[in-house]
């Protein structure tokens, strides 16, 4: 954000500007001095900020706030990782605990990686606990009481009790389903169904459950972009985001990246003009997801598809 202050400073006569930006603010740099013109004109002081909002996208980039809801569970492992090396009975590994230093300074850093080191680390700290002389009394107190019950062997028990579970989670609400604000996938099992070969541009947080149901496709999906930042670049990644909000190119730069499908969040401006296209034809739209093919001869689709062809 750049703000610029023209004239006297007096709070009775001064009028305050913001003028929301899209990657502008460098080319537009000299707007403030234009834009001052009339009110100072009027003997009004003016304030002009100049607010860039779709410059860059930092927010998984920055150090995670721990204030914020859910990410306690991680702060509660990260010291549970330390208490259970000093109480465990068992050495932590030269190896593990050089993996747990060094992803746990990528996910103090970057926010995008404290999952990561949730992954990486989380057997550590089972390994550890199983060797607490706590839990090794209660493990061993629960398994005597399991073999003194007469008639009900412990592994039967816990057979019953999975098949109970799976023969009754179609009753049990979304205990095992996707939540659907976050990861639309009965909106999303409509694109295998609608996918013939073509290039796909698609929202970027989908791109593992688009990867893991089109993984069987033939020909194979292929993503446009995912989670892999640091493999894809900056430059790709801008390119995503100027695409969602649909420059007046956007056509252009689709045509360019040899894309005929889309499959992107339905409140974009891309899924708006693309709606509003004689060239797009409208397949999906539950207002959450929407997919769209562009009109092209079936050839064209299948060069995209063959790119031996």
């Amino acid at each position: 954000m750049m703000t610029t202050h023209i004239g006297l400073h007096d709070p009775t006569r001064e009028v305050k500007v913001v003028v929301p930006l899209l990657k502008e603010e460098e080319k537009l740099a000299n707007l403030p001095l234009r834009m001052s013109m009339v009110p100072g004109g009027l003997g009004f002081s003016c304030e002009i900020a100049l607010v860039d909002e779709g410059s860059r996208d930092d927010a998984a980039r920055l150090p995670p706030n721990f204030n914020e809801p859910g990410w306690f569970r991680i702060e509660m492992l990260v010291l549970l990782f330390p208490t259970l090396a000093i109480l465990s009975r068992r050495r932590v590994s030269a190896l593990a605990l050089a993996l747990g230093v060094v992803f746990l300074h990528f996910g103090l850093t970057s926010s995008r990686y404290a999952p990561l080191w949730v992954v990486v680390t989380a057997h550590t700290p089972a390994a550890l606990a199983s060797q607490v002389r706590w839990f090794e009394t209660l493990s061993a107190d629960l398994f005597a009481r399991a073999v003194r019950s007469p008639g009900r062997p412990p592994f039967l028990v816990s057979f019953s009790f999975a098949g109970l579970l799976l023969l009754a989670s179609p009753w049990m609400g979304h205990l095992a389903h996707h939540n659907q604000e976050l990861m639309p996938s009965r909106a999303l099992e409509r694109l295998p169904a609608d996918y013939h070969g073509e290039r796909v541009f698609h929202g970027a947080n989908w791109d593992v459950y688009l990867t893991w149901h089109g993984w069987g496709l033939r020909p194979r999906f292929r993503t446009w972009i995912d989670d892999r930042l640091d493999v894809h670049g900056r430059e790709h990644a801008d390119v995503y985001r100027e695409l969602l909000a649909a420059p007046p190119t956007w056509e252009e730069m689709l045509e360019r990246s040899q894309v005929n499908l889309l499959c992107i969040p339905a409140d974009t401006q891309l899924a708006h003009y693309a709606r509003s296209s004689a060239r797009w034809g409208l397949l999906f739209d539950d207002g959450q997801v929407a997919i769209l093919r562009l009109a092209a001869p079936p050839e064209a689709i299948a060069r995209v598809a063959d790119p031996s062809q």
